[in-house]
């Protein structure tokens, strides 16, 4: 599974999981999100200026306590020149992995 800074909330979690139960491969760049972090947002309006506010209203712990990041199994980090012509350092790395 690609995964990158672009990578959170119920992606994050769903990563984790696939690592976890189906034995998924991470590949990518660090996740943009922490395994551990709080969620489940609700809102209320403040009365006088009718601003509305959101707040997280759960902690989920997906891995442990010093867990930083969901950090990919194998680390690629794609640069300016791969971009600059077509070159995708990731899907290589997946299809030769594969064959």
């Amino acid at each position: 599974m690609i995964i990158g800074p672009g990578t959170f909330s119920a992606a994050g979690v769903s990563a984790l999981d696939l690592r976890n139960r189906a034995h998924a491969i991470l590949v990518g760049m660090p996740a943009g999100i922490r395994p551990n972090h709080y969620g489940d947002s609700a809102e209320f309006r403040l009365p006088n200026s009718g601003l509305r506010i959101s707040y997280a209203t759960q902690f989920h712990q997906f891995g442990a306590a010093t867990d930083s990041e969901i950090a990919p199994d194998k680390r690629i980090e794609p640069t300016w020149e791969d971009f600059r012509v077509g070159r995708d350092p990731v899907i290589e790395w997946i299809l030769s992995y594969a064959r």
